[in-house]
């Protein structure tokens, strides 16, 4: 104030004593001094003239001062603030003092606003809510009243001083209002069926609140003061407001409730807000006439000739658009895996829904915008659907070779089952590409395959140049037919991956291999066996079978036994007993009928076997599952293996000519079932509802059962 003022005079009033002081622009004319006795109690006294050369006004408005001193006032309560203006020859006095302080501050504030009524229709709040406490040094005080309307209003003060901006002493209100206030919605289990969750917006409409800290030392953003920084004031008011407003909604329930129902009605107008303006928007996604910016289209206008390639993910559709022939390959990547868009269609393959269920379709597919993009690039439009506007005589989803590839197609091949689009699959345009999994290299050969199974096929075809396999018998070598062995191993071992967790692998191959599951007319021998000798033989077959590989002492050898209608083998490990056992229910699932083949045509695994690879090295080998072993690892010697993680791996000369080639390509024909591939149009049957309804409907329970049931039947399974 004192470089800002023409003239100051200072009048101190200590200890019964009156001193003095005055300065011109600034600077000092009559130091401090005592000039007598005081006259009035302790204080000070400031007069003071603003200066001309600083100020281009120096008329002081009346009105600013009285709402500064009022506010003052308000934020010190019972302190009487006295304003006179005497440049008038009639003195104009305002006395300010307020016992209720900013409680009665927030009451001035909300006075011209409609009050929110209790359900009897009187005012829901008579007084305000008041919050003070202090902590760390740091003096809180907080009043706040909701009122019928929609907008909030919080003013926030530092040390008296307002911050326009608010800062961290407003920050931590707002944190612990909408915290406690959700904590009594989800424990009175308010708005638990429309599952909507309250935001501070919702918790702020129709707030009216001040909040004054006293703060030493406060830090603020600008010399203006308009936001304070310091960062120990948030914890401090958070902690505070979230106790003592959490102790005034348990002692005034009544109150309470009034006011989370119109929180609650506020949160449901602001979802019923935002569906709308998504309603809205995803409507003019549709009628946009222009085509998806992510789309790199073809050149040719004969429809008929174009294609259309979906990739998932934009590092993939990079690789696509580079290695695409632009003269009639179009390509769009969407990104990741979409939404499930399955409908429960009850109108038996009409191309017409009816209302209610067009709705229902049209509300979740319209609900991703992936999908809305697909609907644009393939330009049949959706309420209005025709074929007729179809862009591409072929739309073919091109995905990963690996099993998020696979849940992909899965969902895109669920959007184009619904209706209407699934006049596409009846007509024939929808297709599946075949990208290769791996990349091998043998020798100077490059090939690429597309799934394991494959792999499994040129890894043995390798190792077999290499390999030969001999069964020993009294003494004599014999080779056999190293073909024939493996082709009977790999339908064991596969039959053996599936057996599931509960049934022990080396058990049944063991029972396997020593011919357990012989088969006589229709009938299992072993099950044909009224006092169980034939099961105690067959387990102690198995157990003899596999102590043939064992280097342990007598005492760790294999035990066999059939008791409580269990395969039971045991062998002592140090201090320790393994145990392996199986049901005799076994007998009665499909894996034995396999078995039981196999049985006879593995038999030569009872003899001791070995095979002599490329480094004329002889290994032993124990058992079917162990030959494979064994050729796989000899086999991958000659390999070099490259797996695609995705199609953004590969580069553009390779998914050319593996994937987007016509001549070299391998497209699948997307017809359901019933009809022949080549038919111009198919139609969908109840065996195809069927199975969408239960691997893609919300029924989780049918979808399990069929997992449980099918699950004996996976030959490839990527976990």
């Amino acid at each position: 104030m004192n470089a800002l003022s023409e003239n100051l005079r200072l009048n101190i009033f200590r200890k019964n004593k009156e001193y003095f002081a005055e300065f011109k622009d600034g600077v000092t004319t009559k130091p401090l001094k005592q000039i007598g006795d005081a006259k009035k109690a302790n204080g000070t006294s400031v007069t003071f003239l603003p200066s001309k050369k600083i100020f281009t006004t120096t008329v002081f408005d009346i009105n600013i001062l009285k709402k500064r001193i009022k506010e003052l006032a308000y934020l010190n309560k019972s302190i009487q603030i006295i304003l006179e203006d005497k440049r008038e020859e009639k003195v104009k006095r305002s006395e300010y003092k307020f016992e209720g302080g900013i409680s009665e501050f927030v009451i001035d504030f909300d006075k011209n606003k409609e009050k929110l009524k209790s359900e009897t229709g009187e005012n829901l709040f008579t007084k305000p809510i008041y919050i003070s406490g202090s902590k760390n040094d740091i003096q809180l005080e907080v009043a706040l009243v909701w009122n019928a309307g929609y907008q909030e209003q919080i003013v926030t003060f530092t040390n008296n001083i307002p911050q326009k901006d608010g800062g961290t002493h407003l920050v931590g209100f707002r944190n612990a209002l909408t915290r406690t206030i959700n904590k009594y919605v989800v424990d009175n289990s308010i708005l638990k069926k429309e599952k909507i969750s309250v935001t501070g917006d919702d918790v702020r409409e129709g707030l009216t609140a001040i909040i004054s800290v006293k703060v030493k030392d406060p830090k603020f953003s600008s010399q203006t003061k308009e936001k304070l920084v310091s960062s120990e004031v948030r914890p401090v008011v958070e902690g505070i407001v979230n106790e003592k407003l959490e102790v005034w909604f348990d002692q005034n329930n009544k109150i309470t409730k009034a006011l989370v129902n119109k929180i609650s009605q506020a949160a449901l107008a602001r979802e019923l807000a935002r569906k709308a303006r998504e309603s809205v928007r995803r409507k003019s996604a549709l009628d946009i006439s222009s085509l998806p910016g992510k789309l790199a289209d073809c050149q040719t206008k004969d429809k008929d000739k174009a294609e259309l390639f979906i990739v998932e993910g934009d590092s993939a559709g990079g690789s696509a658009k580079q290695a695409r022939n632009r003269e009639f390959q179009a390509v769009l990547p969407l990104r990741g895996k979409i939404l499930n868009t399955y409908v429960d269609s009850k109108n038996n393959g009409s191309s017409k829904l009816d209302p209610a269920e067009a709705k229902k379709v049209y509300a979740k597919m319209l609900s991703s915008n992936e999908i809305i993009t697909l609907i644009n690039a393939i330009g049949t439009g959706f309420d209005d659907f025709s074929i007729e506007k179809l862009r591409y005589g072929k739309i073919i989803i091109m995905t990963d070779a690996d099993v998020d590839g696979s849940h992909i197609r899965t969902l895109l091949l669920t959007f184009f089952n619904n209706e209407p689009f699934n006049e596409l699959i009846k007509n024939g345009k929808i297709y599946i590409a075949q990208p290769p999994l791996y990349k091998i290299k043998v020798g100077k050969k490059i090939s690429y395959i597309k799934n394991d199974e494959d792999l499994f096929d040129i890894t043995i075809d390798t190792a077999k140049e290499n390999i030969k396999f001999f069964s020993e018998e009294n003494g004599k070598t014999k080779e056999e037919n190293f073909d024939e062995i493996v082709k009977y191993c790999r339908r064991f071992d596969s039959r053996i991956k599936n057996l599931g967790k509960d049934f022990d692998k080396e058990l049944v191959e063991a029972l396997t291999v020593v011919g357990s599951f012989y088969k006589d007319k229709k009938d299992f021998l072993i099950r044909d066996d009224s006092n169980g000798k034939k099961k105690e033989g067959a387990i102690k077959a198995a157990a003899e079978y596999l102590n043939k590989f064992e280097n342990n002492s007598e005492n760790n050898l294999w035990v066999g036994s059939f008791k409580d209608n269990l395969f039971v083998l045991e062998k002592k490990y140090y201090e320790e007993t393994i145990v392996k056992k199986l049901s005799l229910d076994f007998l009665d699932t499909k894996h034995v009928e396999e078995l039981s083949l196999l049985g006879d045509m593995l038999k030569v695994f009872r003899k001791k076997c070995h095979m002599i690879n490329s480094t004329n090295e002889k290994i032993d080998i124990y058992s079917p599952v162990d030959f494979l072993k064994r050729i796989i690892e000899e086999g991958k010697k000659f390999i070099s293996i490259q797996r695609f993680k995705g199609l953004g791996e590969m580069n553009p000369e390779e998914l050319w000519e593996t994937t987007l080639n016509p001549e070299n390509n391998t497209l699948l024909k997307v017809n359901y079932s019933g009809n022949e591939v080549d038919n111009e149009t198919t139609n969908p049957e109840d065996r195809d509802r069927e199975i969408f309804k239960i691997l893609m409907g919300e029924d989780v329970v049918p979808r399990k059962d069929f997992i449980n049931k099918n699950a004996i039947n996976v030959n490839n399974l990527d976990i």
